[in-house]
């Protein structure tokens, strides 16, 4: 993609200098969130967009002493300049600060497993699948009442899925 859009301390350099883009914009996105998570405003921040601009393209940002040496690690490597050199999704998923983190929440018992795949939720078979939607025997939530037993938590104040 060539376009841009978003929120202005979100968007990847490569996007800024009007490069063509991959999801690897959405692992950028994640370093700023962790960031921002961490220390309360975005890595790039000024009152004055194009000083945003312009230090999201030089990779312009410094830590606080509120960053731990693994929180430092998985942002820095995430707000990479050139795309390829960022995490994925995989290795971000292995990050110590992650593995720290959900091993924290599944302590607290805050993270859960979700019983069967989330988008993918089993539905019985209607005896008219040929028909137009309006004329389908389409199943209720009545019907379905099982298909998303375990994918909600209502001890907890946050829902986070663990799909390991």
């Amino acid at each position: 993609r060539q376009t841009i859009c978003g929120t202005p301390d979100y968007i990847p350099p490569e996007m800024l200098m009007r490069k063509t883009h991959d999801a690897m914009v959405d692992n950028w996105s994640l370093g700023i969130l962790i960031y921002e998570f961490i220390e309360g405003v975005p890595p790039f921040f000024e009152d004055d967009q194009n000083i945003t601009y312009a230090r999201i393209i030089k990779g312009d940002y410094q830590f606080t002493e509120r960053f731990s040496p693994d929180a430092r690690d998985i942002i820095s490597r995430l707000l990479r300049i050139n795309p390829a050199e960022r995490l994925g999704l995989s290795q971000v998923l292995k990050h110590p600060w992650i593995l720290k983190h959900t091993a924290r929440l599944r302590a607290q018992q805050m993270l859960i497993q979700p019983q069967m795949p989330i988008a993918q939720p089993q539905m019985p078979i209607t005896q008219n699948q040929n028909a137009p939607p309006s004329q389908r025997n389409i199943p209720t939530d009545k019907d379905n009442k099982d298909a998303w037993r375990g994918i909600s938590n209502e001890n907890s104040r946050e829902m986070v899925i663990d799909t390991a």
